[in-house]
């Protein structure tokens, strides 16, 4: 199994959900660290069909098309179980813009400075999202997100560790303008 079939499995282990409800929370919680496209989600799903490490149940709407709603089964909780307990196999640094910036020498003018400003710019607009995103759940879930045996405490961790991450990288934006003769960004 790849990783989108884990991070699946550990959405719907928590609560039964359908497509367009994991893809939202891909989006929101897990993005932060694996993001993902809506069209792998409904392979993958298959995938953990056939496999029998989850199952869907169809809900009938009156007024929408029906709806699979996707759910763990025990045999699937038990691998998502071992995986958890399994090391890492690493942890491969998959940054197209650092890759860019690896070869913004050949840039001219301010071309660079501009680059690294773009990134800026996304970056802290990442970040206002996540922490508007732990607000809200901080708000909604309340003493909930405090206890580690609680799926919505590690929801949260996992949401804290992508605001540092934004926060080290504006630093580092930060920084590289500053060496690149711009100075801080305002």
């Amino acid at each position: 199994m790849n990783t989108l079939s884990y991070a699946l499995l550990g959405l719907i282990a928590r609560k039964p959900l359908s497509g367009y409800d994991l893809m939202r929370q891909m989006r929101e919680r897990v993005g932060p660290l694996w993001p993902v496209g809506h069209s792998q989600i409904y392979p993958a799903l298959a995938a953990l069909e056939r496999g029998g490490l989850a199952r869907h149940n169809v809900v009938e709407q009156t007024e929408r098309p029906d709806r699979k709603v996707y759910a763990a089964t025990a045999a699937g909780r038990q691998a998502l179980r071992a995986w958890i307990q399994a090391e890492a196999s690493g942890r491969p640094l998959r940054d197209e813009f650092l890759l860019k910036t690896y070869s913004m020498w050949l840039l001219r003018g301010g071309e660079a400075q501009e680059l690294i400003e773009r990134e800026r710019e996304r970056r802290a607009r990442s970040l206002a999202e996540y922490e508007a995103t732990l607000s809200r759940l901080r708000d909604e879930w309340k003493g909930e997100i405090d206890r580690g045996d609680s799926p919505l405490f590690a929801s949260a961790r996992v949401l804290e560790y992508a605001i540092l991450h934004e926060r080290d990288y504006l630093a580092w934006c930060a920084e590289t303008l500053r060496l690149l003769g711009r100075g801080d960004p305002p």
